[in-house]
């Protein structure tokens, strides 16, 4: 518990310092929701995410993480930064799952983005990116113990029929480079509404709502498949700064989880 508690102090004054310096530098942009894929800006997010398994396995997992973006190479790339810190408990039930009562440093990710195609006068953008998920963790029940490499490739069709702001479905793979075997598609699509929620009821009390399904095959374990989805609602709280609720679920006899729930803070400047 004392490691826990040094550890968060540490993180929260390191944030405190940091967020008042970008705060000073923040100015008000025309999106600062920070829910545009391919608006590269640089933007700090923190954000902790709480998952719950019930089926055959108990285990509850929670995540917090420290999320930095910024714009490179004349801002034609961005590049991307997450830290995540896990604690993770559960029970074996005879389904191949040892007792865990374990929590530290997650395996720390990183991704390069760039947008080859952008044709505003068709709604429609390409982007293109590299993820790459490094082997940090201290304990491999709370990050796995490989390291990873994810090419990623996904649309953004703009004005979409339905009245959403825009559209952008996603195909990730990803495969192990070092450590244990991994290989596995990721399939996602995000539908966002913003603007559609001006002047109306419900803008007065959020700015954005996003639904995320996610499909998730893993070829090294027999083709295991998997989705989740996820809703989130967004308020801005000042003209750089905004808060989230993500709610989700999983789908499917391999889920990871049955249900999940991420709260966050972003700031853009």
């Amino acid at each position: 518990m004392k490691r826990k508690n040094k550890l968060l102090t540490i993180l929260l004054a390191a944030l405190f310092i940091f967020g008042a310096n970008a705060l000073a530098q923040a100015e008000e942009e025309k999106d600062n929701t920070g829910t545009n894929p391919i608006n590269f800006t640089n933007d700090l997010r923190v954000y902790y995410d709480f998952s719950k398994s019930d089926d055959n396995v108990n285990v509850k997992s929670g995540t917090a993480t420290v999320e930095y973006r910024t714009p490179f190479a004349d801002g034609k790339w961005q590049f991307r930064i997450k830290m995540p810190y896990v604690w993770k408990e559960g029970d074996s039930t005879g389904n191949g799952v040892d007792n865990i009562d374990d929590n530290g440093i997650g395996n720390v990710n990183i991704r390069f983005l760039n947008v080859p195609i952008l044709k505003m006068e068709k709604k429609f953008a390409l982007a293109v990116g590299l993820e790459v998920f490094f082997d940090t963790a201290n304990d491999p029940k709370i990050g796995g113990s490989s390291t990873l490499l994810g090419p990623q490739v996904f649309a953004v069709f703009f004005k979409p029929l339905g009245g959403g702001d825009l559209i952008a479905p996603a195909y990730q793979h990803i495969i192990s480079v070092g450590g244990k075997d991994a290989n596995r598609t990721q399939l996602d699509v995000f539908y966002l509404y913003s603007s559609a929620l001006k002047g109306t009821k419900i803008g007065e009390y959020i700015n954005w709502a996003m639904v995320n399904p996610q499909a998730v095959i893993d070829y090294e374990n027999d083709n295991d498949t998997h989705i989740n989805v996820d809703f989130e609602v967004g308020k801005m709280i000042s003209p750089s700064q905004s808060i989230y609720f993500r709610p989700g679920v999983g789908v499917g006899g391999d889920r990871l989880f049955d249900w999940s729930t991420e709260v966050g803070w972003k700031m853009i400047w």
